[in-house]
């Protein structure tokens, strides 16, 4: 509403249903990255702008800016890897170990 597209408009431009549309509104299923970076390019946003609500209200950094542009060859790959892994166990597991070691004062 925000930005003026119908759920209609927005679902047309993912190439999904409007019933598959509502599931990503409410979180029942998870957007590819793919489609993630569709919706950041079609709204003109970083696609860190989809994870503002959940990032903690009290950190003054500014949220990665993954818009294309900004992708190096290695996020890529990540990424086209990453949409490949179906079961969402693994892909949990999958960003929790990236969350680690992103965190992780080796680094």
């Amino acid at each position: 509403m925000q930005h003026r597209f119908s759920q209609k408009d927005v679902a047309a431009a993912l190439k999904v249903t409007f019933q598959q549309l509502q599931k990503y509104e409410r979180g029942l299923n998870q957007v590819s990255p793919t489609k993630l970076l569709k919706l950041s390019e079609m709204f003109r946003v970083p696609v860190g702008y989809f994870f503002e609500q959940k990032q903690n209200r009290n950190s003054k950094r500014a949220p990665p800016d993954f818009t294309g542009e900004n992708f190096d060859r290695y996020t890529i790959t990540l990424l086209e890897a990453f949409e490949k892994v179906k079961n969402p166990h693994l892909r949990k597991a999958i960003a929790a170990l990236a969350r680690s070691i992103a965190q992780s004062k080796a680094i």
